[in-house]
């Protein structure tokens, strides 16, 4: 919006005050052109736009589109619930806008006379936004947004004496719409950073309600989820294992020795399934879904599980009670995940139903 005022500027003070004109006698000054040798007449300005048309028109164009940004930020402040009414008050301050550059360009009116119409067009913006905020402390949503508030009541001040600026101290034109904005960034940017750090707390708590605490695996609903999500895009071998002699290990050793052949458990299936979605449905029971893998490599990972785990347990007499039952079964890309689920469990509860320690595939009956 910045570039296309400066632009409109330029443009329109070149084909209002072409640099190759008579020079303008006493008698031909009327307020308007008072105003812009004023302007001209400010050293600081004169050092960064020398032509002053240029920069009055600049001054006014601010002064008539500012309540767009400013209706913009408030709208996006509070979530779009009076979009419909800001769009309202845009349009009303862009036909404000052409309206009165073209009374300029047609030499009817310049912009000093018609500033009366920009500033009902700001009372009205500022209006609505009051009433809109209004509405949101009685019903309670401004607390989301007080910070954001407080830069919005800066920015609007800032307006308010940029508009007497205009008529007054032609000098500090525009100071006060910069400061306004300077503020309204400051606000803004800790807003941000306040956000952030909010959805990063509240990501981190997700985070730890979703693993396991004791083997730090996710936990059911999210690994049946990403399971769920691989098993959508890959073939593969869903698992089911479930470490026998867990209430014995508790009753014989405690609960801490438990626990520890648990996290055995996790590490072993964490190291031996590289690539695998791994997650503890609870108690003693894992489940697993190494995507790409065929059964033959899936029988050689499965057989290293069961070493790994076995040299593991035995380095502590507390856990070497512990042994691991596995039911397989081979999956393919975007078939029904329940299905195979009920499939795998059923090869395991054929380990746990023939000695335990040991691992299956999942095979279907024969038809009789």
């Amino acid at each position: 919006m910045v570039i296309c005022v400066l632009l409109a500027a330029f443009l329109l003070g070149q084909y209002i005050y072409p640099s190759e004109r008579e020079p303008v006698t006493e008698e031909s000054i009327t307020y308007t052109g008072t105003f812009y040798r004023m302007l001209g007449e400010s050293k600081l300005h004169q050092l960064f736009v020398s032509n002053a048309s240029i920069l009055s028109n600049m001054c006014f164009f601010v002064v008539m589109l500012c309540p767009v940004p400013i209706m913009f930020y408030i709208d996006s402040v509070q979530q779009g619930r009076y979009r419909k009414v800001y769009h309202v008050a845009e349009c009303i301050t862009c036909v404000n806008f052409v309206l009165c550059t073209a009374l300029q360009v047609l030499n009817i009116a310049d912009f000093i006379s018609t500033m009366f119409l920009s500033h009902l067009v700001i009372a009205g913006t500022f209006l609505t936004i009051f009433i809109t905020i209004c509405r949101d402390l009685i019903q309670g949503t401004a607390k989301h947004y007080k910070l954001p508030l407080i830069g919005l009541v800066a920015a609007m001040i800032a307006v308010m004496l940029e508009v007497t600026a205009v008529y007054r101290v032609v000098s500090l034109s525009g100071i006060f719409i910069a400061t306004g904005l300077v503020v309204l960034l400051v606000v803004t940017l800790i807003q941000t950073m306040d956000r952030i750090r909010e959805l990063e707390l509240a990501r981190q708590r997700e985070a730890r309600e979703s693993l396991d605490y004791l083997t730090g695996l996710p936990m059911r609903h999210k690994g049946e989820k990403l399971i769920l999500e691989k098993m959508q895009e890959h073939d593969g071998c869903l698992g089911f294992v479930d470490m026998d002699n867990l209430k014995k290990i508790n009753d014989v050793y405690g609960h801490k020795a438990g626990d520890h052949a648990l996290r055995l458990v996790g590490a072993t299936l964490t190291e031996c399934m590289k690539n695998a979605v791994v997650c503890r449905l609870g108690g003693d029971e894992f489940l697993f879904y190494l995507p790409e893998v065929s059964e033959a490599e899936m029988n050689t990972r499965v057989r290293s599980l069961f070493d790994s785990f076995r040299a593991a347990k035995n380095a502590a007499a507390e856990t070497s009670a512990a042994s691991l039952s596995c039911g397989l079964c081979m999956c393919r890309q975007g078939d029904n995940f329940e299905e195979y689920y009920i499939k795998a469990d059923k090869a395991l509860y054929y380990v746990k139903q023939n000695g335990k320690n040991n691992y299956r595939f999942y095979e279907e009956p024969e038809e009789q």
